[in-house]
């Protein structure tokens, strides 16, 4: 038996949070719930962006970019893309 003398907690400098989502209109929830859904998702996210400029993300469809900027007000819709311009997603 080999023992290994190293201490990873001093090696490991970041950990990394993953937050997964699947945009699947019907196969998750109803398509309402599911959009409502991931429109909270983004809220979150580009809260989350707002504090922290290494935080990043995807938006896994068009179709949620547009129901984004369709479905919030104006202002949260150009801090998203905003935050896309910056590529900060």
């Amino acid at each position: 038996t080999t023992q290994l003398d190293v201490n990873f907690a001093a090696m490991i400098k970041k950990i990394h949070m993953i937050h997964h989502t699947h945009y699947d209109i019907g196969f998750t929830d109803l398509p309402d719930e599911v959009v409502k859904q991931q429109l909270l998702y983004l809220d979150e996210a580009v809260e989350l962006a707002k504090n922290d400029p290494d935080y990043c993300w995807t938006i896994e469809s068009g179709s949620l970019l547009r129901n984004y900027l369709e479905y919030r007000p104006e202002g949260q819709a150009e801090r998203l893309l905003r935050l896309l311009r910056q590529r900060q997603c």
